[in-house]
């Protein structure tokens, strides 16, 4: 039949300019290229005739763009065993796409666990079973998220029986020539804090502390007369 086609492509955000090109024979090839995701209604007509079926309904997603996911947390440098390690990730300008997390240890696999809560944003636990150092690896729509595979450090839960105080300060002494100075050594034991804590005759005592190489803990206490 003879005429001239027309094809639209309108939607809510913004219209799509449809690019039409005789092949021969009545036959036309329509092209466009979308800029802006939603949902469309493609309209064609032909002689001022709208075709049969139309307006057909076209949607237009966005392709996932992993440089845009923000990843953020101390659980992206550092952790303990035993204990979770959180996360957090910001997908919303990334547009849509799958998120996925995996984290290997030195030679086992930690359990990680994505909490979706919502509206584009997670909440990344993970669950190592050794210490040592991990990569966690984060990809959105297959592929790898800014600064990922990201090294993660993990320290062996706290053991107080691993740690070590030795010095003339915890033994017995003449007042006169006492020294109050002792240490406290936690190499190998695990990550945690030490806290000392020394009561005299005159109640707690102040206590000063030297921080060296190794965590190896300095402490100086006053000597009353």
């Amino acid at each position: 039949c003879t005429g001239l086609p027309e094809v639209t492509l309108t939607g809510m955000k913004a219209d799509i300019n449809v690019q039409l090109h005789n092949v021969g024979n009545s036959v036309y090839r329509a092209t466009y290229t979308p800029n802006v995701a939603g949902s469309y209604l493609l309209n064609v007509m032909w002689s001022d005739r709208q075709v049969r079926g139309c307006p057909l309904k076209v949607a237009v997603t966005a392709v996932a763009d992993a440089g845009r996911v923000l990843c953020s947390g101390d659980g992206l440098r550092v952790g303990t065993v035993g204990k979770e390690i959180r996360s957090f990730i910001d997908t919303r300008r990334a547009g849509p796409g799958e998120l996925t997390a995996h984290c290997v240890g030195p030679h086992k696999v930690a359990y990680c666990e994505l909490y979706d809560h919502g509206d584009g944003t997670f909440t990344l636990n993970v669950k190592p079973q050794e210490s040592g150092r991990h990569a966690l690896t984060i990809k959105y729509g297959g592929e790898h998220v800014a600064g990922s595979p990201f090294t993660l450090r993990v320290s062996g839960a706290p053991d107080a029986s691993k740690v070590r105080v030795y010095g003339p300060g915890v033994e017995h002494g003449v007042l006169a020539s006492f020294q109050s100075r002792f240490i406290c050594d936690t190499r190998g034991a695990g990550a945690g804090q030490l806290t000392v804590r020394v009561r005299g005759p005159k109640g707690d005592l102040h206590i000063s502390c030297l921080l060296q190489a190794g965590l190896i803990l300095e402490y100086s206490l006053p000597v009353y007369q």
